[in-house]
């Protein structure tokens, strides 16, 4: 408190907090995109065994 109250201008903390968000949304995004890269075989897996299963329930609920 006492080094803003001795400081002459205004930190505008929606600047920084902005800046802050700002590169924290670019991190993930980098970071999710290594993330993908490194487990794409297990990612396409899922998403194979995920319509397998998707078809298996629509085929259940029709056969109802």
């Amino acid at each position: 408190k006492e080094y803003l109250r001795s400081i002459e201008e205004r930190i505008k903390i929606s600047e920084l907090s902005k800046v802050y968000g700002d590169k924290i949304l670019e991190f993930y995004g980098w970071f999710d995109a290594k993330l993908e890269k490194h487990h794409k075989k297990d990612i396409d897996e899922f998403h194979k065994l995920n319509k397998q299963y998707q078809a298996m329930l629509e085929q259940e609920n029709s056969s109802k």
